[in-house]
């Protein structure tokens, strides 16, 4: 037997635990969307608030990769977002790309969906990912979706 559940009662009732909005606006839109992106959805303009989910500032020029003949390298430090948030590489020449965590955030929860990679730091830590880029982006983002990076192949 179905049942008929007036979701957005049930996440209005939630307030304010964007975990239950969530899975009322995955329910509600019949998708099996990410809690991200309920988050995102149902949670709107109150997220703001939150320094977990509250990117800070504009779009900054995206950051050029020092070269090396054999390696290309940049760090990204992480803190309320991460900085930068764009880099510029040349694309097929390996290269190390280091994360330092200064604060405790969703930001520190690193994910690179391309590389199959997940980087959980605590504060102080630095991590290194040692990949290829190939032409293109190679997108990264916190768990929650909100703060995003990315590196820029050409």
């Amino acid at each position: 037997m179905k049942r008929n559940t007036n979701w957005k009662a049930v996440a209005g009732v939630a307030l304010g635990t964007s975990v239950i909005g969530g899975v009322a606006w995955a329910a509600q839109s019949g998708n099996a969307g990410t809690m991200a992106q309920g988050c995102q959805k149902m949670m709107g303009s109150m997220m703001s608030g939150m320094s977990c989910c509250a990117p800070k500032g504009g779009a900054a020029q995206p950051a050029q990769a020092t070269q090396s003949r054999d390696i290309q390298r940049a760090a990204v430090t992480i803190q309320d977002g991460y900085s930068p948030a764009a880099i510029n590489v040349k694309a097929d020449k390996p290269m190390e790309l280091t994360f330092l965590a200064k604060g405790q955030s969703c930001a520190n929860t690193v994910s690179i969906p391309a590389l199959g990679k997940t980087l959980a730091l605590k504060d102080g830590e630095k991590t290194t990912v040692t990949f290829t880029p190939q032409k293109g982006t190679t997108a990264f983002s916190c768990a929650m979706g909100m703060y995003r990076g990315q590196v820029v192949a050409k």
